[in-house]
């Protein structure tokens, strides 16, 4: 099977996702399962906080010019951009904590889509 072919929407039927897992001595206890990295995801946290900082500006100058249909476009794209830079903050989160996938399923799986 490749694994980057995969149906991501069926979640539940692949091994890594499957929360209910179970072992030879009962089910899987999450909250030890993981591995911290705090010095990598301290880095992940800041780099994404400064890239967010110039943003500010620039959304705000583009929306001025928004009578153009470039500069709205502009907007929307700096929009996703911060979107999927808070959504890297939260990766560098989980990793400080070595939190998983089952941890926290439905942010997990809403902030990766």
């Amino acid at each position: 099977v490749i694994d980057q072919l995969r149906n991501n929407l069926l979640v539940d039927v692949q091994e890594e996702y499957n929360c209910n897992l179970a072992d030879s001595s009962g089910p899987v206890d999450w909250s030890t399962r993981g591995i911290s990295y705090p010095i990598f995801g301290s880095i992940c946290v800041a780099i994404c906080c400064i890239g967010i900082i110039p943003y500010i500006p620039c959304i705000s100058i583009i929306w001025d010019m928004r009578r153009f249909a470039c500069y709205k476009l502009m907007f929307f794209l700096a929009i996703a951009d911060i979107c999927a830079l808070l959504g890297n903050i939260h990766m560098g989160v989980a990793l400080i904590y070595g939190e998983m996938y089952c941890h926290h399923i439905t942010s997990n799986f809403i902030i990766s889509m």
